[in-house]
């Protein structure tokens, strides 16, 4: 998962959704906190449950700030972002055609 705030609207002029699913967060929620209960030491392996409790009250916490998205999201607003870009070099190169029409035309008064 990728870590993107906003992207380029759609054609229609509204942002896409960019919310990480509920059910993707609580499993990695779960995924992260049953790692690092696996990694506790014995003498603490007895308090495994609160502890594993405030560590997913933390990670949801803190991915929530993160407004994680899917790849595929990710990958939706890059090819909006790609097809922008390649809109933009076509309307520059006709800007610069144009610009040296009106410089050979401009001579040609003079």
């Amino acid at each position: 998962m990728t870590a993107v705030r906003k992207g380029p609207m759609l054609e229609s002029g509204a942002f896409p959704s960019l919310e990480l699913p509920k059910m993707a967060l609580e499993q990695i929620v779960n995924r992260v906190s049953e790692q690092l209960s696996q990694v506790l030491p014995p003498g603490v392996r007895q308090l495994r449950g609160d502890l594993e409790e405030n560590i997913k009250a933390v990670l949801r916490e803190a991915l929530a700030r993160m407004e994680l998205v899917t790849r595929e999201e990710f990958d939706v607003q890059a090819a909006l972002l790609s097809r922008a870009r390649s809109r933009l070099e076509a309307v520059e190169a006709e800007l610069r055609a144009l610009e040296q029409r009106v410089t050979a035309l401009e001579g040609r008064d003079r």
